[in-house]
């Protein structure tokens, strides 16, 4: 660009382009003519540039914490992007102006990585740390990846540490009545289970 008068061009600063020609500028710093890079491109060169670049996949321009920008006149200034931290990512190839935090049931430890799904037994709800997903409490189970919650042991089943993908069914001459039970409880004396393969939620009078 160029003021009234002027013979030579000025160049526009980082942050900032101009893609046509002959563009004549009132003010001496370029601010009313150069156009500012778009959240999810950046601009990191000190000037005369007719296009900004586009941020590439796990990478932002505008990411809470992650932006690095100047501020000009009011304009954010994007020149150069961020990459996104542990337990966030980018929904695009290119162009992302923001690092997503991950869903709940996924988790993210690499660096400008995609989400990862919770594994077996594991869970991670909205509330939680998004870098890691944490083992399913005794007396859940949950058999299913990428899961928000963990489901209570049923009656008849139990699971006595954490990290449980299925809840184990009570052994013969044992009993649980109630759901969500790190264990069983054993027959008295005279009483038994009839379920031969274990998961009896009571015991009966033997004959």
């Amino acid at each position: 660009h160029s003021q009234p008068g002027e013979s030579t061009c000025q160049l526009c600063h980082r942050g900032r382009y101009q893609d046509e020609l002959g563009i004549s500028c009132p003010d001496s710093e370029g601010l009313s003519c150069c156009k500012a890079c778009q959240p999810g491109t950046f601009q990191a060169s000190s000037g005369g540039q007719g296009l900004c670049t586009d941020c590439p996949y796990g990478w932002a321009s505008s990411s809470g914490g992650n932006v690095s920008a100047d501020i000009v006149a009011l304009d954010v200034l994007y020149i150069e992007c961020a990459q996104c931290a542990l337990g966030r990512f980018t929904n695009l190839p290119l162009r992302n102006a923001e690092c997503l935090r991950c869903a709940p049931g996924q988790f993210g430890d690499i660096p400008g990585e995609n989400c990862s799904l919770c594994a077996f037994g594991q869970y991670r709800n909205i509330k939680m740390d998004a870098t890691a997903c944490g083992n399913c409490p005794s007396g859940f189970d949950q058999e299913l990846p990428g899961q928000s919650s963990c489901r209570a042991c049923q009656p008849g089943r139990f699971s006595e540490t954490p990290g449980y993908q299925i809840c184990t069914y009570c052994p013969s001459g044992y009993h649980q009545k109630d759901s969500g039970m790190r264990d069983c409880n054993k027959c008295p004396s005279g009483r038994r289970t009839l379920q031969e393969h274990g998961g009896a939620m009571e015991c009966t009078s033997c004959p």
